[in-house]
């Protein structure tokens, strides 16, 4: 079974595995330089291969809320939001990005009043591994 890979956003533009990723976030996250929020969330996988829609995903530290809806008029397209459950004054104003376990970024925006969104997604081939992370 192979890894999933993710572009990394350095100046090499590598691909690394998702499990590399998460040992960097943690690296980089106790170096101390500032706090950086993320999480891992995901849903095991249903014996189907369709993915039923709405998903809702709780991270797995509880502190994020991740809901991704279909659209009425076009069913490979939807929204993602995304809704702050802990810590809301460390993460209040920053940027968060989702990124799922294929490495397609889902959704990059400042959270505003605990909340941030991307109404425009493509929901075909979503990896429901997602990655949680604060950009700045």
């Amino acid at each position: 079974m192979s890894e999933t890979r993710i572009k990394c956003r350095d100046k090499m533009k590598k691909e690394i595995t998702f499990a590399q990723a998460i040992q960097a976030a943690q690296k980089f996250k106790s170096s101390g330089k500032r706090p950086v929020f993320w999480e891992t969330a995901w849903k095991k996988a249903a014996a189907a291969s369709e993915t039923a829609w709405p998903q809702e995903i709780i991270s797995h530290k509880g502190t994020y809320k991740i809901e991704i809806m279909q659209s009425e008029e076009d069913q490979t397209r939807g929204m993602i939001v995304i809704s702050i459950l802990k810590d809301k004054e460390l993460i209040e104003g920053k940027i968060i990005s989702i990124s799922d376990g294929n490495g397609r970024k889902l959704l990059e925006s400042k959270v505003k009043d605990g909340y941030a969104y991307n109404a425009d997604i493509d929901l075909r081939n979503i990896n429901l591994r997602l990655l949680v992370n604060t950009v700045d």
